[in-house]
C-alpha cells in the first residue's frame, strides 16, 4: 500500500460526486452546498440506528424461531458485523478513521481488506473512548451484545 503524505484530504461533492477539497463548503464543479460536519455526524447517528434496528430484529427471529446451533452462528457472524459498522460510524463521526484509506474509484481488493482491517484494530482501541462517552453508540453496541448473548442462551 502506497501511503501518499503530500495529498491533501478530499471528500466527494454531494450533488455531483466529484473528488473536492475535505474543508470544501460549497463544491466548486456544480456549487452544490455541501452538507456540515453537524449534518454528516447526524447522518452516522441514523446509520448507527438503523444497524442496530437490523441486527436487534435478525437476533430476535433467531430467538423466536429457531434453536439449532448453525441459528447462533448466524446471529453472532450479525451481530459481529452490525458492531464493527455502529463502530465505524462512531469513528468517522469522532475523526478517529485510520488515516490513507484507498482511494475508492482505484483500490483493488488486497487495498480495502488491509484497510479494513486497520478500521477493525483502531476499533478495537477505540472501545474505551465510546464506554467513557457514554453516548448512543454505547447503548447500540449494548443492544447488539445482549440480543447476542440471548440467542446463546435460549435453549
Amino acid at each position: 500500500m502506497k501511503v501518499k503524505p503530500d495529498r491533501q484530504p478530499t471528500k466527494f461533492c454531494s450533488a455531483c460526486g466529484a473528488q473536492i477539497e475535505a474543508c470544501a463548503e460549497i463544491c466548486p464543479d456544480c456549487r452544490a452546498p455541501q452538507p456540515s460536519r453537524l449534518e454528516a455526524h447526524k447522518n452516522y447517528r441514523d446509520q448507527q440506528f438503523w444497524f442496530t434496528a437490523a441486527a436487534v430484529g435478525f437476533n430476535a427471529v433467531i430467538i423466536d424461531k429457531f434453536s439449532d446451533s448453525y441459528s447462533h452462528w448466524a446471529a453472532t457472524a450479525v451481530s459481529a458485523v452490525a458492531v464493527h459498522l455502529i463502530v465505524t460510524r462512531w469513528m468517522a463521526g469522532a475523526g478517529r478513521a485510520p488515516e490513507n484509506p484507498p482511494e475508492l474509484p482505484e483500490a483493488w481488493f488486497g487495498e480495502r481488506l488491509l484497510y479494513t482491517i486497520r478500521e477493525i484494530i483502531k476499533g478495537l482501541f477505540s472501545i474505551p473512548y465510546i464506554i467513557a462517552e457514554c453516548s448512543s453508540t454505547l447503548f447500540y453496541i449494548g443492544l447488539v451484545v445482549l440480543t447476542c448473548v440471548g440467542v446463546w442462551i435460549q435453549r
